[in-house]
């Protein structure tokens, strides 16, 4: 029995993570495109009242991630297959932004990550 309220226990606290958010709370649109082995991605990262949306497109323009970042909290938009995939991606490019708004390329969680806004 006690396995089981230390297994409920571990699931609830995985999922009510909460990251970091940056310092800044505004900012222009950013297009970025993401690639992973032979995937390529297009994201598209807004800011606006510390509310951070991110959307992420496959090749033909189909939006397979739609997601808002509010105090420290992903909540996924419209009808999409919720996912964590990108979650901790998205955290990352946020800290790469606030160092150096104006980066060209990066790796970020096996992403090769080239900024396409600039």
């Amino acid at each position: 029995m006690r396995f089981l309220y230390f297994f409920m226990l571990l699931i609830f606290t995985g999922c009510v993570s909460k990251y970091q958010m940056p310092n800044f709370t505004n900012m222009q649109q950013k297009e970025f495109v993401l690639q992973q082995n032979n995937d390529k991605y297009m994201l598209v990262v807004d800011a606006k009242d510390s509310i951070f949306r991110f959307v992420v497109f496959d090749m033909l323009g189909v939006p397979i991630v739609d997601k808002t970042l509010k105090n420290g909290k992903f909540t996924s938009m419209k009808f999409l297959y919720p996912s964590a995939r990108f979650d901790k991606l998205f955290v990352e490019i946020l800290s790469v932004i606030e160092k150096d708004e104006n980066f060209v390329e990066t790796m970020i969680e096996n992403f090769k990550v080239k900024n396409v806004s600039i």
